[in-house]
C-alpha cells in the first residue's frame, strides 16, 4: 500500500546510503573480470563525517564485449517453419560464436552529504549515470553487396541520468506522530538511439517525487503510519521511431497502514487511494504508416491522418487484510485478502510506433486494430480503458526454528480488466525511402515487425511457491526450493510470456578462511502458451561461487571465482520477446576481489 498501486505482483524496496544515516567511517571496494564478454567492472563506495555531518561517495565503471553464446546455440533454429520460403541452394548465415551487438560501457557516481541531529537527519545527494550500449537484433547487413559483413554496427544507445534527492528523518518523542520520514527526488533521462552514426530517436522522461510517512506513536496496541505520495512524469520521443507519443503522467495518493497483535496473532490492514491523470500531449499520432495507396509516389501529398486522446482519469482504489498465526515455537501461518487497482501506464494507452528495444511494433490499448483482405486499418477505440483490478489469496506455511526449515506459500489471483500485449499476426515493415508496407501472418517479411496491441481481458493466475532448508551439519547446509504459476484468460487461453515452472537446489560450505556453494536451476518446458507465441525449450543451469577470506588487510578482504552456466547451456528465457535470438550467455567465469575497511 505504501509503494503504490503498481505493485499487484509484489515489490521490491531498495534502500541504498546514499543520503547516509550515520557518519560512522566505512569503505568498500570491488574489482572483477569476466571471461564471457571480456567484462572488466570496479566499484567502491566511502563514508565518512564529523559528529553532525557525514559524507558519501560512490562510483563504479563497467566495460564489456558482445558476450559469448552457448556452443550449441542455433540463431534459426526459429525459422525451420519457413524454410520454404528460402530459395533453392540459398543457405542461412552461419551462427555467430557471439551476440552481435551486446557489448556496452557505463559508468557513474553518487555524491550524497548529510546533517545528523539527535531526533534524526536530514541530507542530499546527487547521482550521474551514463551507459553506451548496443541493442541485439538490429546489425544491418549490405543488401547490394552478396556478402555477410555488417555496413555498420547495429543500432547504439547513449543513456545518460541525472537524479537529486532529498531525505530526511525526525522523531518525537512525546507526541502522536513518532516520525516523520520525507523524500523527494528529481530525475532527469535520456536516451538516444544511434543508427549509421546518426541520432535516429531521442527518449527523454523528466521525473519529480515526494513522499511523506507519519508514524504514529502504538495506540490501544495498533501500531501503524500514514503517507503521502505525489509523482509526476513528462515523457518525450523524437525521431523516427518514438513508439510513444509524448505525455505527462501525474498521480497522487493517501495511504493507511495498521497492525496489532493479539497475544500470538498478528492482524494487519491497509487501504490505499489515488488519483492518476494521464495527459497525452502534442498533435497526436500519424496513423498514415498504415495507408494502402498504390502510388508511393503521391504519398507525401496525403494530409497525414492525426487522432488524439487528450487527457485521461483514473482513481484506482487498494485495500488488504493479513493475519499471521504463530500456533507453536517456530511456526507460523499467513493468510492475506486484497484488492488492488491499477491505472495503465501512458504507454499501455497510448504506444503507436516501432519499439527497438523489443524488436515489435507497439500499439495502445486506445486503438482499435482490425485487418481486411490484408490490410490493416487504425481508428480510437470506442469504449474508455478501465483500470486494472485484482481480487488475490496469499497462504503460508513457515517453520523457522532448528535444523530445518521451510516456507510454503500458494496464491490465486483473479484480474479484471487486466493489461497485456497481444500477437495479432501482422507484420510491420519500415521500407527503404520511408515507403511502409504491413504483411499478414501468411506473407511473413524477415525484416518486418510483429505488431503487437494492448488489450485488456480477464486472468486468472494462481501458483506456488516452496523453500526448504537443512543444515545438514555445522558448516553444510543444503536448500531446495520451486515455484509455478498459471495464467490463463477468460476465453480459456493462456497469457503470453508467463514463466516456466522452476526447481533447484544449493549446496553451501562456510569453513573459518573459505566457502561456497554449488547451485542448480532446471527451468522446465514452457508450452503453455498464447496466441501465436512459441514454446520454449527446457533448459538447466549449473553455478559455482567460492570464496578466500584474507586476514589482516582491513575488516574483509575476499578474493572470489564464479562460474556461471557450467554446462555451457542454450538458455532461452521465455517472457523476453529476443528469446529466439538473444539466449542467456554461455559458459562462463569470473574472478574478483572486494574489500572494506
Amino acid at each position: 500500500m505504501f509503494y503504490g498501486s503498481g505493485a499487484i505482483g509484489g515489490v521490491v524496496n531498495v534502500v541504498d546510503n546514499r543520503v547516509p544515516k550515520s557518519s560512522e567511517t566505512l569503505a568498500e571496494w570491488l574489482l572483477q573480470y569476466n571471461d564471457v564478454s571480456d567484462e572488466k567492472q570496479g566499484s567502491f563506495s566511502a563514508q565518512t563525517g564529523s559528529e553532525n555531518f557525514a559524507v558519501h561517495l560512490d562510483g563504479f565503471w563497467r566495460d564489456l564485449g558482445d558476450y559469448r553464446l552457448p556452443s550449441d546455440f542455433d540463431a534459426h533454429a526459429h525459422e525451420e517453419e519457413h524454410e520454404e520460403e528460402h530459395e533453392e541452394g540459398e543457405e542461412l548465415e552461419e551462427t555467430p560464436s557471439h551476440l552481435a551487438n551486446s557489448a556496452s560501457e557505463s559508468s557513474g557516481f553518487t555524491l550524497g552529504s548529510s546533517y545528523i541531529f539527535d531526533q534524526g537527519y536530514v541530507g542530499v545527494s546527487y547521482g550521474k549515470m551514463s551507459r553506451d550500449y548496443g541493442i541485439p537484433g538490429h546489425t544491418h547487413h549490405d543488401e547490394e553487396e552478396h556478402n555477410e559483413e555488417a555496413i555498420d554496427e547495429g543500432t547504439q544507445a547513449e543513456m545518460e541520468q541525472d537524479r537529486v534527492q532529498l531525505l530526511s528523518e525526525v522523531n518525537f518523542d512525546k507526541h502522536f506522530i513518532k516520525q516523520l520520514s520525507t523524500k523527494m527526488a528529481y530525475t532527469d533521462y535520456q536516451d538516444r538511439e544511434i543508427e549509421d552514426g546518426e541520432v535516429g530517436t531521442t527518449f527523454n522522461n523528466e521525473s519529480i517525487e515526494v513522499k511523506t510517512d507519519l508514524y504514529h506513536q502504538e495506540t490501544y496496541g495498533w501500531q501503524g503510519a500514514w503517507t503521502l505520495h505525489y509523482k509526476k512524469s513528462d515523457f518525450e520521443a523524437i525521431g523516427e521511431e518514438a513508439f510513444s507519443p509524448p505525455s505527462t503522467t501525474e498521480s497522487f495518493a493517501v495511504a493507511w497502514l495498521e497492525e496489532k497483535h493479539f497475544d500470538n496473532l498478528l492482524l494487519q490492514v491497509g487501504a490505499r487511494v489515488e488519483r492518476v491523470n494521464i495527459t497525452e500531449k502534442g498533435e497526436g499520432v500519424d496513423l498514415s504508416v498504415f495507408e494502402h495507396d498504390d502510388d508511393h509516389d503521391h504519398q507525401d501529398d496525403h494530409d497525414a491522418e492525426n487522432i488524439s486522446f487528450g487527457k485521461q482519469n483514473f482513481t484506482p482504489v487498494s485495500a488488504s487484510t493479513g493475519l499471521v498465526w504463530n500456533y507453536q515455537t517456530g511456526y507460523n501461518l499467513g493468510v492475506s485478502l486484497a484488492l488492488s487497482q491499477r491505472a495503465p501506464s501512458a504507454a499501455e494507452l497510448f504506444s503507436f510506433g516501432p519499439h527497438i528495444g523489443t524488436n515489435t511494433f507497439e500499439v495502445g490499448a486506445l486503438y482499435d486494430l482490425s485487418s481486411e483482405n490484408g490490410e490493416v486499418h487504425v481508428d480510437a477505440f470506442p469504449q474508455t480503458p478501465d483500470i486494472e483490478t485484482s481480487y488475490s489469496l496469499d497462504l503460508t506455511w513457515r517453520k523457522f526454528e532448528g535444523d530445518f526449515g521451510f516456507i510454503i506459500s500458494a496464491f490465486y489471483n483473479h484480474v479484471t480488466d487486466y493489461y497485456y500485449q497481444q500477437d495479432t499476426g501482422l507484420f510491420f515493415e519500415a521500407a527503404h525511402e520511408h515507403e511502409e508496407d504491413v504483411h499478414t501472418d501468411d506473407e511473413i517479411d524477415e525484416e518486418g515487425l510483429p505488431i503487437l496491441v494492448y488489450r485488456q481481458d480477464d486472468v486468472d493466475m494462481y501458483g506456488v511457491e516452496v523453500e526448504f532448508v537443512y543444515q545438514i551439519a555445522a558448516p553444510l547446509k543444503a536448500r531446495l526450493f520451486g515455484d509455478y504459476i498459471n495464467a490463463q484468460l477468460s476465453d480459456g487461453g493462456y497469457l503470453p510470456r508467463t514463466p516456466p515452472m522452476r526447481i533447484g537446489g544449493v549446496l553451501q560450505y562456510q569453513g573459518d578462511s573459505y566457502d561456497g556453494e554449488f547451485s542448480v536451476n532446471h527451468y522446465f518446458e514452457q508450452d503453455n502458451i498464447g496466441s501465436l507465441e512459441t514454446k520454449t525449450a527446457s533448459y538447466t543451469l549449473l553455478d559455482i561461487n567460492m570464496n578466500y577470506y584474507i586476514d589482516g588487510i582491513g575488516n574483509d578482504l575476499v578474493v572470489y571465482i564464479k562460474g556461471n552456466n557450467l554446462t555451457d547451456e542454450v538458455a532461452k528465457v521465455h517472457s523476453s520477446f529476443l528469446k529466439d535470438v538473444s539466449p542467456l550467455p554461455g559458459r562462463n567465469f569470473s574472478i574478483g576481489i572486494r574489500g572494506s575497511f
